[in-house]
């Protein structure tokens, strides 16, 4: 504790009047004015905590009395804030970190990075509705940041207020900074959705992706997923579009020759050319029993008994 004692020592010695400064040319003696002897002040505290934080650590008491002492003498200054509210974390006590940001964002309401912690601690603290809005707001702020996208996304998801989810994904996708990321979220969101059986909200994440990603880099998995969620949804013809992309990509994506058998087998329609597509499936497996079985379903059809 020496050391803290001794620089905190020297900086209150320099916010008492700085007494020992030389006198200027005119004879006058140096002398802070009201606004520079508040930020030595602050400076001094802010040593302090800094000193304390290492010795005692940040969630001390004493630590966060002179980070809190700092932020009240310049209310301007963020890092402060920022020590406060990641102490009050460290102690377990989020509301007091979103106490102490809120302050920092009322004293300087244009810093990004002040609004994104925010936002994020209201998040991780299960306060949806607080970090819904600060996420908008830091998103106004910093327009270019992906991930902020990705958040507010995620809990109007979870709202299940889809229709503002996916606005602000295709906005993103015009501003973000990462547009690669940013479609793996959707990807990953669609998966999630599908997951929980809901599979008529998976088809718009599946969508986006599909609208705005570059055919190369959509895979065969994804090709089956998505057309699988059409089809399970009732929506056959988008469904079959969507299988006969991507073999017309991945042409020997089995799982797909026979998805799309199987579905004409049972509708009676396009034999011939899902004979065909079974065929080819079974070269790739041919101990597959779900395609033996729709080899099957098809013979049926076609009165092969």
């Amino acid at each position: 504790m020496k050391s803290a004692a001794l620089l905190s020592a020297c900086a209150l010695w320099l916010v008492a009047g700085c007494t020992g400064f030389r006198a200027t040319s005119s004879g006058v003696p140096y002398a802070l004015g009201p606004e520079d002897l508040s930020f030595a002040e602050a400076l001094a505290h802010f040593t302090q905590g800094l000193l304390l934080e290492k010795e005692i650590g940040l969630n001390a008491d004493l630590t966060l009395q002179e980070y809190a002492r700092a932020a009240e003498l310049d209310p301007g200054e963020y890092q402060v804030y920022s020590r406060v509210a990641l102490g009050w974390l460290y102690k377990g006590l989020p509301e007091k970190a979103i106490e102490a940001l809120e302050k920092a964002c009322s004293h300087d309401p244009t810093n990004a990075q002040t609004r994104i912690d925010l936002a994020t601690i209201c998040h991780l603290s299960n306060r949806v509705e607080p970090a819904i809005v600060h996420y908008r707001k830091a998103i106004e702020l910093a327009p270019g940041r992906t991930f902020l996208y990705c958040e507010l996304s995620k809990l109007l998801f979870w709202k299940k207020e889809d229709k503002d989810a996916l606005a602000v994904l295709k906005k993103a996708y015009k501003l973000a900074d990462n547009r690669d990321s940013l479609l793996v979220f959707c990807y990953e969101q669609a998966r999630r959705i599908l997951a929980t059986g809901d599979i008529a909200r998976s088809i718009p994440c599946f969508q986006l992706v599909a609208d705005h990603a570059p055919a190369g880099k959509l895979t065969p998995t994804f090709y089956l997923q998505h057309g699988a969620a059409y089809e399970r949804s009732g929506r056959r013809r988008e469904s079959e579009a969507i299988f006969l992309k991507c073999l017309e990509l991945y042409p020997e994506t089995h799982e797909v020759l026979n998805y799309l058998a199987y579905m004409w087998a049972e509708k009676g329609e396009n034999l011939d050319k899902a004979l065909a597509f079974i065929t080819k499936a079974l070269e790739h497996a041919p101990e597959n029993g779900a395609y033996i079985d729709t080899l099957g379903w098809i013979y049926y059809r076609q009165a092969r008994y």
